[in-house]
């Protein structure tokens, strides 16, 4: 059974409409297409719901110290080591990566 709660609260963080806002600049993301976008806005969902599920604070979708990732969203974030299209929970070293709003740094 898929939980309806991510998607709430992705909806509520306005995250979906930002991504379907944003046009990157095709000369620095040539790769970047509405598949890369879904891919965004899944990690999104995810992340949501496992803090959700972890009972995890508000600070923490600031915070968090993995998101998900499939193999192409790796791709774009320069992440070794995945491969794949289903999405798995992966560490994050890097601080300006941590949370919910350091995934789409770069973006332009």
């Amino acid at each position: 059974m898929t939980c309806v709660a991510p998607a709430a609260a992705t909806r509520r963080l306005k995250a979906g409409e930002d991504l379907a806002a944003v046009l990157p600049d095709s000369l620095t993301f040539p790769h970047f297409d509405d598949g890369l976008r879904q891919s965004f806005r899944r990690e999104t969902e995810l992340l949501v719901e496992s803090l959700l599920r972890e009972d995890a604070g508000a600070l923490d979708l600031l915070q968090a110290n993995y998101t998900f990732l499939d193999e192409r969203l790796a791709r774009h974030y320069d992440v070794p080591g995945v491969y794949g299209s289903y999405f798995r929970r992966v560490p994050v070293a890097e601080d300006a990566r941590r949370g919910l709003l350091g995934r789409r740094r770069g973006w332009g």
